[in-house]
């Protein structure tokens, strides 16, 4: 008796990797967090995982073996199996984005199709892969909100630099040709131009509260106190046949921002809520108190911590989505010519983030508008310990004869304020740069005081400059300007603060106080 032996441990071996593979492929597509289907040539699924059946509403077992136009309406089958022909006929992937809806809404689908090959390189079928990306793509455009908001908030912040500065030439000019002496008929002319300048002034304000730029006075405080000292403001600013709801005075919710900017933008939804109910209804103000976690903090984009919000709700006619989409964008406003600048809400959100929080806006047709603001909580005040507020009393300026270097490199500017300096009785030395200004350091009598432009053509800026003057002459005094607020150019707040600042435009009785407050101190930082 003979046979023949043959060892095929190795094809055994081969069949069990095939079996492991395709136990694995399948077990892939079994768990995917997305929809993975393979379509014969015929249009038919031959496979379909357990994702897909969640997009099509139907058990997956029961896709195999169908066409799309079994599961389908007939429109979108017709476009499926005609992609998948012109992928069959060119071997070539196909990527897009599809809207579809159901009974969340609309959703934002990633669909890549590609076409399955033999062994011998024939197309065979088509591949699907589809990803639910709505929740990403809804990321994407808060991120991208974000920046379009940042953006324009540099451009603003740009704009009122410049527009401080042609303020200074208009406001300096006004007073000094109300200071040489004019008769009365031209005095209330000149009275109505500084009276609009001053307008210009705030407008320039809001601009720079919408790019989270304008210096702010934070202090601790009760927002709930706060509102309750809004309410005579709020009843004399809206109509009767407005109810006004406020949080009640003993619920303590303590915040740590600007007081003013606070009131400021209580009072802008006010007003804002009074135009959207000509009819009247109810506006209600109302505070509750939030923590933001790791887990929570992209949905507010806010930082971890704990969060009071202000949800400022009133009863009118509510927004579309497509205004709703833009209601924090500067300039935007849905009220006639001559009825608002655009720049309520915008300013109330830039607000919020220079003061490290957010504000959120929701709104429905027929439905009113709730604008939330989220501030950082802050720890209540010991009793006693109070809030020091700055006194806005000025001394009238001496006329001692003291040198003073100016250094302005906008030539308008500069002749105002040097104009202005020399009427008080100071003597005055104009420069255009930093280089004139370092020349001019170095040369006669030291001077008593520099008054610098911060932003400077030359080798250094304001700031540099004064740094280099206190360093060579300890006893000079020293007074920054700057169309920008202070901190926006970039010099640490630290260093900064040894400086006094004057925001332009700067009145001239405000200029004086300041040359006269310096001129009282040693010059020694």
């Amino acid at each position: 008796m003979s046979g023949i032996r043959f060892d095929i441990s190795d094809s055994m071996r081969a069949r069990e990797d095939k079996k492991r593979a395709e136990a694995q492929l399948l077990a892939l597509v079994a768990n995917a967090p997305v929809s993975i289907n393979i379509r014969d040539a015929a249009g038919r699924y031959v496979v379909a995982s357990p994702f897909a059946s969640t997009l099509r509403r139907i058990p997956f077992q029961d896709c195999v073996g169908r066409t799309p136009h079994q599961i389908f309406p007939k429109d979108f089958a017709d476009k499926v199996l005609a992609e998948d022909r012109e992928i069959l006929a060119t071997k070539k992937t196909l990527r897009q984005e599809q809207i579809r809806h159901d009974q969340n809404g609309e959703r934002i689908h990633a669909v890549v199709k590609f076409p399955i090959l033999d062994d011998a390189g024939q197309a065979i079928g088509v591949g699907v892969i589809n990803e639910d990306i709505t929740e990403r793509r809804s990321a994407e455009a808060r991120i991208n909100h974000l920046q379009k908001l940042e953006a324009v908030g540099q451009l603003t912040a740009g704009v009122a630099h410049d527009f401080n500065n042609l303020l200074t030439v208009i406001l300096g000019n006004l007073e000094l040709i109300d200071q040489y002496g004019v008769d009365d008929s031209f005095k209330a002319r000149i009275g109505r131009a500084l009276l609009a300048t001053g307008q210009g002034a705030d407008l320039t304000q809001k601009l720079l509260a919408f790019g989270r730029k304008m210096p702010l006075l934070p202090v601790v405080l009760d927002v709930a106190a706060q509102a309750a000292e809004l309410r005579s403001m709020l009843e004399r600013t809206l109509p009767e046949s407005i109810a006004i709801e406020l949080p009640p005075p003993t619920l303590a919710a303590w915040v740590r921002c600007d007081r003013g900017q606070l009131e400021s933008a209580l009072l802008n939804l006010a007003i804002n809520a009074r135009d959207a109910m000509p009819a009247g209804g109810g506006l209600t103000i109302g505070i509750s108190s939030l923590a933001v976690g790791d887990d929570t903090k992209g949905a507010l984009d806010l930082a971890p911590g704990r969060y009071v919000a202000i949800a400022v709700r009133d009863s009118g006619s509510g927004m579309s989505p497509e205004v709703l989409a833009r209601a924090f964008e500067p300039f935007f406003t849905t009220k006639e010519v001559g009825r608002g600048s655009g720049l309520g809400l915008s300013m109330v959100y830039g607000f919020c983030k220079q003061s490290g929080g957010t504000a959120t806006v929701t709104s429905a047709l027929g439905q009113g508008t709730t604008v939330t603001l989220y501030l950082p909580e802050a720890a209540a005040p010991r009793p006693g310990a109070g809030n020091q507020s700055l006194s806005n009393n000025a001394a009238e300026p001496g006329r001692r004869e003291r040198r003073i270097l100016l250094v302005e490199d906008d030539e308008n500017v500069r002749n105002t304020v040097a104009e202005q300096i020399s009427h008080a009785g100071y003597a005055v030395t104009p420069a255009s740069d930093s280089a004139e200004g370092l020349a001019l350091l170095g040369q006669g009598r030291p001077f008593d005081l520099l008054l610098s432009d911060i932003v400077l053509p030359g080798p250094m800026n304001g700031k540099e400059l004064a740094d280099h003057a206190r360093r060579t002459y300890p006893g000079i005094r020293v007074i920054l300007m700057s169309g920008y607020p202070r901190g926006h150019v970039g010099e640490d707040g630290a260093a900064a603060a040894r400086y006094a600042f004057l925001q332009k435009p700067v009145q001239r009785y405000a200029l004086m106080a300041a040359i006269e407050t310096e001129m009282r101190t040693d010059g020694a930082g």
